[in-house]
């Protein structure tokens, strides 16, 4: 199931704590846990950054998986290609979201990231962008089902 989680980040010379999302089992293999409240997540962050930023995402509007918590094909696409276009920035391509453990860990967001890590950072940037306070409670109102997890 998706969950809330604080990560601590490095930036410049300091660090702080930062709330992001993240799933609890894997999403996208065959073997991978796939449940629904975190495929959810993961469509909700592909639609969440795609509002005005398709680009980094590597598919167009039309690629956009559907918000239903349901690993079907749009969203085994989205994750390959959004792997593919930030090869550079991810530790695996794999056609998988991993779950991060960010206990005890401090995050170069500069470096390699997980594909969730880098999935929250942009939608944290998007949230930026758009004027939203909170990226997380963005993910919310755009999809309310997520409240459970993330609220």
């Amino acid at each position: 199931m998706a969950k809330k989680d604080i990560m601590t980040v490095k930036l410049g010379q300091q660090t702080a704590k930062k709330p992001c999302a993240n799933v609890h089992f894997s999403v996208g293999g065959p073997s991978s846990g796939n449940g629904p409240a975190d495929i959810m997540l993961v469509q909700t962050l592909f639609n969440y950054i795609g509002r005005s930023n398709t680009r980094v995402l590597g598919f167009s509007q039309q690629g956009m998986p559907a918000i239903d918590g349901q690993m079907g094909p749009k969203t085994r696409n989205a994750i390959l290609s959004f792997q593919s276009r930030n090869t550079g920035k991810l530790l695996s391509v794999d056609g998988v979201v991993h779950p991060a453990n960010y206990e005890g860990r401090v995050i170069n967001l500069a470096g390699q990231l997980m594909t969730i890590t880098l999935l929250d950072q942009l939608a944290f940037d998007e949230s930026i962008m758009t004027n939203d306070p909170d990226h997380i409670a963005g993910l919310v109102k755009l999809e309310p089902r997520l409240g459970p997890w993330l609220v």
